[in-house]
């Protein structure tokens, strides 16, 4: 996301006295910046960069700075360090498409079982915690799905998830009957009663499935601790 145009800008009128020293740093952070986007490609530096932490504290500043600046408030964002980070393609707001993260995972799923031969994820598996926290989520967010509640849950997803054998109950066995699935009586009465948003993609379309992402430590934006973002 970019900034308004300077024409709808909102003026910066509470912009806090900028030493010196201040100054000089925020010009030593610009040009690591541009050298990361010749290297990378772009500026999305992970708040946690391995290689510069300073610079990966610096970027989430400035993001910072321009949501404090477009709500009227004090910002050290200046109109000429916001068009001179927009020269360089910095991108203001970083958000996750849940679409996108949920096929992600899945994809991560699928690798886990040709892997090991089952869908049971630990929920704090070492290699890849994420992945486990939202193989824990995909259950709850079912068990929500066949209590009537507001669910991220659809009927796409849980076919998918059903295809490569995943377990619904996390002390399920392999040989034992189906616990639930896509051909569940409560799924359908979920559906016949509006519960759980059933969209029509894999990823699903309500706003709960952002609620979902978001409390599992995805957000609104894309995580930017993983070094992976600066290998793309």
């Amino acid at each position: 996301m970019l900034p308004p145009s300077n024409n709808t800008a909102p003026k910066n009128n509470n912009t806090p006295f900028i030493d010196t020293n201040e100054d000089a740093n925020w010009e030593e952070r610009y040009r690591e910046l541009q050298l990361f986007r010749a290297e990378h490609g772009h500026c999305r530096v992970p708040a946690r960069y391995k290689k510069n932490l300073k610079l990966g504290r610096w970027v989430m500043t400035q993001r910072r700075q321009f949501t404090m600046l477009m709500q009227g408030l004090p910002s050290a964002l200046t109109t000429e360090r916001m068009n001179r980070l927009n020269d360089i393609g910095f991108v203001w707001m970083l958000r996750a498409d849940p679409v996108t993260m949920w096929n992600k995972k899945f994809a991560e799923l699928k690798e886990y079982k040709d892997q090991f031969g089952n869908c049971m994820v630990p929920q704090r598996y070492q290699p890849n915690s994420k992945l486990g926290t939202w193989v824990h989520t995909q259950r709850r967010q079912y068990k929500l799905l066949l209590n009537g509640e507001k669910s991220a849950m659809n009927r796409e997803k849980i076919k998918a998830l059903d295809s490569i054998g995943f377990f619904w109950m996390a002390k399920q066995k392999d040989g034992d009957a189906p616990v639930v699935g896509a051909n569940n009586g409560a799924v359908a009465a979920a559906a016949a009663a509006g519960g759980g948003g059933f969209g029509v993609d894999m990823g699903g379309s309500s706003s709960s499935l952002h609620d979902e992402e978001k409390n599992e430590g995805y957000g609104e934006e894309v995580d930017e601790g993983s070094d992976a973002d600066a290998d793309d």
